[in-house]
């Protein structure tokens, strides 16, 4: 399988593009996929015309064009790609096109095949690992304390988050009593 990833280049007077910074910093391979990055220009049409010029060298399986948003503070996967480009502020060579037609005989908008809600539901529950450290007895009690690592990988395996945790284990100054990988599922 291949899947072609885009990110703009800076824009907007900003000396980097952090979508573009994130498509750089994946691997060339996940889970057995070919991931092919491209970084494609601020540009109205050329920005376009570079991505249908990958896909004909590439024939990838998949096209994922991640952006930044201004005032967004996550991930937000599109479910809905709109066939107008509206520019709020210029492009890099000063075009701003305003309710113009992206393909003058396309359809009005184009819905995407991806499982967007499944793919949210990910990103707003990810593992953690847990660590219960023994801190000894107090008042005849075992005093406990728990040290959480938010935002483990959805895809790590136990092995995985188990030798990461003996790693951090070395580290403790009390011993451990449990280590737990906890997957914020949602059920309903």
């Amino acid at each position: 399988m291949k899947v072609l990833i885009t990110g703009f280049d800076p824009f907007g007077g900003e000396s980097i593009n952090p979508a573009l910074e994130a498509v750089k910093l994946l691997p060339d391979t996940i889970s057995g996929a070919e991931i092919i990055k491209l970084e494609i220009p601020t540009v109205f049409r050329k920005s376009l015309a570079k991505i249908e010029e990958a896909i004909e060298i590439h024939n990838p399986d998949i096209v994922i064009s991640v952006g930044q948003a201004g005032g967004r503070f996550g991930i937000t996967p599109e479910r809905v790609a709109i066939n107008i480009d509206d520019a709020r502020i210029e492009d890099n060579e000063g075009n701003q096109p305003l309710d113009v037609a992206i393909y003058e005989d396309g359809e009005p908008a184009y819905f995407s095949n991806l499982p967007i809600k499944a793919m949210v539901n990910e990103m707003k529950n990810p593992s953690s690992l847990r660590i219960k450290l023994d801190l000894g007895m107090v008042d005849g009690k075992t005093k406990v304390k728990s040290k959480t690592f938010s935002n483990v990988k959805h895809n790590a395996s136990n092995e995985d988050v188990y030798e990461v945790a003996s790693a951090i284990e070395s580290l403790q100054q009390y011993p451990v009593l449990e280590i737990a990988k906890i997957d914020n599922t949602t059920l309903a």
